[in-house]
């Protein structure tokens, strides 16, 4: 890039222009974000509530969040998990890595596999604002689930599922 001038700073997300052969781009920098597809004995899947006022609804999704600076995104799935639905898992297996958007953004997700699910004693503090409900569902009906990370997560696993795994 020939250049690079920062347009917006806010708490979440900064936007950039990036020029080149006569060409602007503008680019969401938002970093790294760690999401869990947490499953049950009987592979039902663990899904939390979200206010998402950029779509003007409350979606169903797999738990996530941002990975904070320098932290692992194998501890940031397992604080999610934490916070967002109260449990720990026995075993966290990374599943892939992705792009949620890149043409216009460097959000980069990484999707784990959590089994051997207990309920914690006392259920880490939420974010300020947050107001998180969780529900299970089958695992036949995360497709139906709207946001990509959750799509992604049905596709990931999948690809590693034989059918007689399932």
């Amino acid at each position: 890039m020939e250049s690079s001038r920062r347009v917006f700073e806010g708490r979440l997300v900064r936007v950039d222009i990036l020029s080149a052969e006569g060409r602007d781009w503008e680019v969401v920098r938002m970093g790294d974000v760690a999401a869990v597809i947490a499953l049950d004995d009987a592979d039902s899947v663990l899904v939390v509530s979200q206010d998402r006022p950029a779509v003007d609804e409350v979606t169903w999704e797999i738990p996530a969040g941002r990975v904070e600076g320098g932290e692992d995104p194998r501890e940031c799935a397992a604080r999610e998990l934490a916070e967002e639905t109260g449990y720990r898992a026995r075993s966290m297996r990374h599943l892939g890595t992705f792009y949620s958007s890149p043409g216009f953004t460097d959000e980069r997700v990484f999707l784990y596999l959590a089994r051997g699910l207990t309920p914690l004693e006392v259920r880490p503090s939420m974010d300020p604002g947050e107001d998180i409900r969780t529900k299970w569902i089958s695992r036949d009906a995360l497709h139906h689930v709207g946001d990509a990370k959750s799509l992604a997560a049905v596709a990931l696993l999948a690809s590693e599922s034989s059918p007689g795994e399932r």
